[in-house]
């Protein structure tokens, strides 16, 4: 067996790749358990074990090494997370894929590197036609493909019919041949495109429309980017990941339908001063916040650790605090367990 056509996904995009990433692993996992690797820019897991993920300098021959031990190791398939930014500079040159999963693409990312990429590594498109950048790069691309968008007849798989509730969202999946419900503990609406990217790799290694929205909907909490953590001794807390302006809109707006009391952020900065719009959308639209400045900019204001200390001594049981814009917040939220003065409420 080789990594270069029959067994490697590679999902491309920007903050919601390692999270459309896990979820794909997700459903490989739950119809063939023990098969199937997952290979972010922050994790590598295999069989219950976490393992160090390919970094830089070193990514590609690290990826390789690991690869190969997987293999030896009975792996049979890879989920792989790939940035725009990793393929323009590159790091994936050569890399040959059964299917490319693209989304979520910025307007700063590389189409052309990555049109390149996909001409020459991919043997399938799979494509989100409501993200115009990706539309756009299907077009040109003009290979194989397999298309999904939210009520559009011409993707190969529509969604129809999305409901929001409090802890779940649901929609049904449509084929030209079959029709299925989904069901994920999810209060935001735009990660169903995560779910419809999942279901048409399940379609591509075979399963039904019914069994992939089944492992779909099985999934033990958000794969990720926007995720809803329920706690029995707090506030509810809900973690996202990314934070793009629609993004962080997103979140808030989830936030609220997810909770009836007070929605609560603890939002980390991005650097290098594109953050008025963020702390705007920010101000108007939670109850309470704090705004983390970027490393080494703005020096004085509140650290991280200290600002959710913070919101969890501020909220109330039926308030939730909404956590945005670092990639790493569960060990953050592991430090932050002691209670602090409520010092940043508006």
């Amino acid at each position: 067996m080789t990594w270069t056509s029959d067994n490697l996904y590679c999902i491309i995009g920007s903050g919601e790749a390692d999270c459309t990433a896990r979820l794909v692993w997700h459903l490989l996992e739950h119809g063939r358990p023990g098969e199937a690797a997952l290979l972010t820019r922050t994790e590598c897991l295999w069989r219950g074990q976490r393992l160090s993920a390919p970094a830089w300098p070193c990514w590609r021959e690290t990826l390789e090494e690991r690869l190969s031990a997987l293999e030896t190791q009975g792996c049979r398939r890879a989920v792989l997370a790939l940035s725009p930014g990793q393929i323009a500079a590159g790091w994936a040159r050569g890399l040959r894929c059964r299917a490319a999963m693209v989304g979520g693409l910025q307007e700063h990312d590389n189409t052309d590197a990555l049109k390149g990429y996909l001409t020459d590594c991919c043997r399938l498109l799979v494509a989100n036609l409501d993200d115009s950048r990706v539309r756009a790069l299907a077009a040109q691309w003009g290979g194989p493909q397999m298309t999904y968008a939210e009520k559009r007849g011409e993707a190969s798989l529509n969604a129809r019919y999305l409901r929001l509730g409090r802890n779940r969202m649901t929609f049904e999946a449509v084929t030209d041949s079959a029709i299925a419900r989904v069901s994920l503990p999810l209060p935001g609406s735009y990660d169903f495109y995560m779910a419809l990217a999942a279901l048409g790799c399940g379609l591509l290694e075979g399963y039904t429309l019914w069994e992939g929205a089944a492992a779909v909907s099985a999934a033990p909490c958000a794969p990720g980017v926007l995720e809803l953590r329920r706690r029995a001794d707090g506030p509810d807390e809900l973690i996202h990941t990314s934070c793009t302006d629609p993004q962080l809109e997103a979140a808030l707006l989830a936030a609220h339908r997810a909770t009836g009391g007070r929605v609560l952020l603890v939002l980390a900065l991005p650097p290098g001063g594109a953050d008025r719009r963020l702390r705007r959308i920010a101000l108007q639209g939670a109850d309470w916040c704090a705004l983390i400045p970027a490393a080494g900019e703005r020096p004085g204001g509140p650290d991280l650790p200290a600002a959710v200390r913070a919101a969890r001594c501020s909220g109330e049981p039926e308030d939730i605090i909404v956590f945005a814009g670092r990639a790493h917040w569960d060990a953050l939220l592991a430090e932050a367990q002691t209670p602090a003065a409520a010092a940043y409420r508006r």
